[in-house]
């Protein structure tokens, strides 16, 4: 959304899946998340990969 020019705020995902070599394998979805709120200075991505249930999540605070 935006005002005036700037961003208010912003979600946005990103959804891979990709097929592991050997037939049997489970496929890889790894999803990307990215929220932002300049104004109250959260800038935010988080990292999510399903096979192993694994998550991590990076964060970047710094205002632009």
């Amino acid at each position: 959304m935006k005002s005036d020019g700037k961003v208010l705020s912003r979600v946005s995902e990103k959804v891979d899946t990709k097929q592991e070599a050997a037939e049997a394998a489970t496929p890889v979805t790894h999803v990307q998340t990215e929220v932002e709120v300049p104004s109250l200075g959260i800038h935010r991505t988080v990292l999510s990969q399903s096979q192993q249930d694994a998550s991590v999540e990076r964060r970047n605070n710094v205002r632009t």
